[in-house]
């Protein structure tokens, strides 16, 4: 049996065992690919993205903690969808520069976090060695490709499988647990964006500020949960 494989693979961490593992879980990397609604660019294959699945795949088996609650399936079906989509959204438009500069503002917060430093622009701007224009510049673009998820975790699941719906609400308890951490600006913004579907612009006629402050702190937010999730495993 399958939990049977993974006691002993969490036991010891046999690479026999993480091959086993991966085998039996690769039916799953197939059936995500081929049920992601995203248009594929021209530059990628089924066979390209089944690849970054199985890379998603293997460091899901890695890195799962079944102390954080979720379920393996739960827990790699997340891992699986972000290092297919990623690709996507590599090869559709944004240079290489973009991402490594997102994941270094990543790396940024969470090594500010673990120092127990303050999360202010300025900090995590000069920790990242950018000025504080060129951060608000990549908040824009986190904003704009919206790296975590968040409107397909946060808004409720109209699908009526049973097990879909049982897989989400485990992801929305670790997201919730994440957005808990966010301050009450950050969070506004999300909830005010993905809850109450208001605009950019709306949300700055709420907030009283400009719609492109709107969109720095929705990037800032989504930087955010997203340096969370990773710190959980998640991302």
């Amino acid at each position: 049996m399958v939990s049977d494989l993974w006691e002993r693979f969490l036991q010891n961490r046999d690479e026999n065992l993480r091959q086993e593992l991966i085998l039996h879980y690769i039916p799953l990397v197939k059936y995500i690919v081929q049920r992601i609604n995203v248009k594929i660019p021209r530059s990628l294959d089924e066979e390209d993205l089944l690849s970054c699945g199985l890379i998603g795949l293997m460091e899901a088996v890695d890195k799962y903690n079944p102390e954080n609650g979720a379920k393996f399936e739960t827990y790699a079906t997340y891992r699986i969808k972000g290092a297919v989509l990623d690709q996507v959204r590599k090869a559709n438009w944004l240079p290489r520069s973009v991402f490594r500069k997102i994941q270094a503002l990543m790396d940024t917060c969470q090594k500010l976090e673990q120092f127990g430093e303050t999360l202010t622009e300025q900090a995590v701007a000069s920790a990242a060695g950018m000025s504080l224009e060129e951060y608000h510049e990549a908040l824009v673009d986190i904003s704009n490709i919206a790296c975590v998820s968040l409107d397909e975790v946060i808004v409720s699941s109209d699908s009526p499988d049973p097990v879909k719906i049982m897989e989400d609400c485990e992801l929305k308890t670790v997201l919730r647990n994440a957005l808990e951490r966010l301050n009450e600006k950050d969070k506004l913004v999300l909830s005010l964006y993905y809850h109450e579907k208001l605009t950019l612009k709306e949300i700055g006629k709420v907030l009283n500020i400009s719609e492109s402050r709107v969109c720095q702190l929705h990037g800032r937010a989504i930087l955010r949960v997203r340096s969370l999730l990773e710190e959980m495993g998640y991302a």
